[in-house]
C-alpha cells in the first residue's frame, strides 16, 4: 500500500474531485481535492505533492497555466503533462 507523497485532485466540479479524492484514498493514498489551481498554489502543504491531477479547463487560471507556474516556482511534481490534447498547438502540452 502507498504510504507516502500527497495526490493533489485540482477541479472546480466538487462532486468528481470529491470522488477521484475518495478512489485514491481508498487505495491508500493520501489525497486533498482543491477547487483551482489558484487554492493549489496557496495550499501550505503544496510542496508534498507527489501527484496532480488537475482539469485543463477550469476558470480563472487553466491546468496548463498552472503547469507553466509550478515549472517556474520549481513545485513538484516536475512532470505535469495535461490529460488530454485540447491544446494541441501550446508548447506546455509537448512534453
Amino acid at each position: 500500500m502507498p504510504t507516502e507523497g500527497l495526490i493533489s485532485i485540482i477541479d472546480d466540479d466538487e462532486d468528481f474531485r470529491e470522488a477521484i479524492a475518495g478512489l485514491m484514498k481508498s487505495r491508500g493514498f493520501t489525497a486533498r481535492g482543491l477547487p483551482s489551481a489558484l487554492a493549489f498554489l496557496s495550499y501550505p502543504n503544496v510542496r508534498n505533492t507527489s501527484c496532480l491531477i488537475v482539469d485543463v479547463h477550469i476558470a480563472r487560471m487553466t491546468g496548463i497555466e498552472l503547469h507553466r507556474r509550478s515549472v517556474e516556482r520549481k513545485l513538484p511534481p516536475r512532470d505535469l503533462p495535461p490529460a488530454d490534447d485540447a491544446f494541441p498547438d501550446d508548447p506546455a502540452c509537448n512534453l
